[in-house]
This record gives C-alpha cells, structure tokens and sequence, in this order.
C-alpha cells in the first residue's frame, strides 16, 4: 500500500527533488520533439540548413538527461529502495545509445522509445515520492 520504506517519513519530496523530476520530464520532452523536427525537416530539403544546428544538440541533450536522471533517481532510490524509476531510466539511456549508432526509421523509433522510458522513470518517481508524502502528511508511521 505504502511507497515509502523510511519509518514516518516526512521530508520524501524536497523542492530539488520535484524539480528535478519534472526538469527530467522536460529534457525527455524536448528530446521527443527535437525527434520529431529532425524528421520533418529530413523530409523537406529547402530546411536541410536546420539540421545542423538540430543535430549539434542532440549530445548536449542526452548529457542534460543523463544529469537529471543521476541528480533526482539516484537519492530517491537510496532513501525509497523502489528500483523501478531508476530502471526504466537506464532503459530509457540504453536506448538513446543506441539510437546514436542507427540511422532512419530505426533511430526515430528507438530514440522515441528511450526518451518514453525516461519521462515515465521520472513521472514514477514524483508519484512515488508523493505516495510516501501523502502517508506522511496523515501521521502514518509505515515501513516495508
């Protein structure tokens, strides 16, 4: 029932966690919708000037998601114990990887699927965090 492992947890979400949760979010989003304008902009050859400043940031992009991923899931698995967000997360990096060494339709639907992972890895992790805020919040004195 409880998310929470820490007995009467009262400080699980602090405001660098939360933000860094949706920080994290964020960085997935853009990564989706930098994505997607490089294959719109693949497909128009009079935008082909844009694509190299699109594709300068994609490694700024995964190192970002990279350091918000280690900066908000590794402190909320070492006090939470719940694997989950962290694995997704690695998924999620895994994937972009891998989508690096690919090319056409492979890279769109890999990079899709690694930055899917790591939003949902940090859209978990709030909802985790806030589970064990909501027991804390009424008094409840749990542990696992």
């Amino acid at each position: 029932m409880s998310a929470c492992i820490v007995p009467a947890c009262r400080e699980c979400v602090t405001p660098s966690e939360g933000l860094s949760d949706r920080l994290g979010v964020g960085v997935s989003a853009t990564c989706a919708v930098h994505c997607a304008a490089m294959g719109s902009i693949s497909l128009a050859p009079s935008l082909s000037s844009s694509l190299s400043f699109l594709e300068s940031i994609e490694w700024p992009l995964l190192v970002m998601a990279l350091v918000i991923g280690l900066w908000s899931l590794v402190p909320a698995y070492r006090k939470h114990h719940r694997w989950q967000p962290l694995g997704l997360f690695l998924v999620g990096l895994a994937h972009l990887f891998v989508s690096r060494v690919v090319e056409g339709h492979a890279e769109v639907i890999i990079t899709v699927l690694g930055v899917g992972c790591i939003a949902a890895a940090h859209a978990l992790n709030l909802r985790f965090c806030g589970d064990c805020q909501d027991h804390a919040s009424h008094g409840d004195a749990h542990s696992h």
